[in-house]
């Protein structure tokens, strides 16, 4: 099973239907990588279809940002699928860098003199 199957058949599955289906968990894994809930992880070894720490912590965290309850109630549903599939994730400005004129490094023994 998929989110879009979840959306498209309106069905609901419970955590441990959820943390028993590799094909859905990949999928889950995937959306929550891809908007940013699963930062700080090497994402070659965080999808990888066990519904571990790493997966809760960032279901728990997407859960809350997006104002669902369905982490603390362990259900999930047409609505949950459809928010975690329509979620894009943040649009980061990235601003050019200035390069600083480099001054040229004081020689130690000119300045000292100075004084």
């Amino acid at each position: 099973m998929r989110l879009k199957d979840i959306v498209e058949r309106n069905v609901v599955v419970k955590l441990s239907q959820l943390t028993s289906d590799k094909e859905l968990i990949i999928d889950l894994q995937t959306r929550l990588s891809a908007i940013g809930f699963m930062q700080g992880t090497d994402i070659n070894t965080a999808i990888d279809g066990v519904f571990g720490a790493v997966t809760k912590d960032a279901l728990d965290r997407f859960c809350k940002a997006a104002h669902l309850n369905n982490a603390s109630t362990g259900v999930f549903g047409a609505t949950f699928a459809r928010k975690l599939i329509d979620t894009r994730p943040p649009v980061l400005l990235v601003t050019p860098k200035l390069e600083a004129k480099k001054q040229p490094t004081p020689d130690a023994l000119m300045t000292a003199l100075k004084f």
